[in-house]
């Protein structure tokens, strides 16, 4: 949200991301493309969706997260980098 908004009675502080609710649109019959969402000819159709709403889930987290948090590695109690071993082995799997 650019500035402080209310939505029915709810506070939205500015600085918020708001995304839009895709799943009441793709299953409702007054907003959405289908007289009968959860008919079986429609099923293939809302499995894509879902699967298009999950990726971009997905890839907004992930930008999200690089884009705000600092990824460093850890301090010793001296304030000296720890690397940590990243040896292959069997055991890992």
């Amino acid at each position: 949200a650019m500035e402080d908004d209310v939505y029915r009675g709810m506070l939205i502080p500015k600085g918020s991301t708001v995304m839009a609710n895709v799943r009441i649109h793709s299953r409702s019959t007054q907003h959405g493309i289908y007289q009968r969402p959860m008919a079986e000819e429609n099923r293939s159709a809302l499995y894509t969706l879902g699967l298009v709403e999950a990726d971009d889930n997905l890839w907004i987290a992930i930008a999200t997260t690089l884009a705000t948090v600092q990824f460093s590695k850890a301090l010793d109690k001296d304030g000296n980098e720890i690397t940590p071993d990243a040896t292959p082995s069997a055991e890992a799997v």
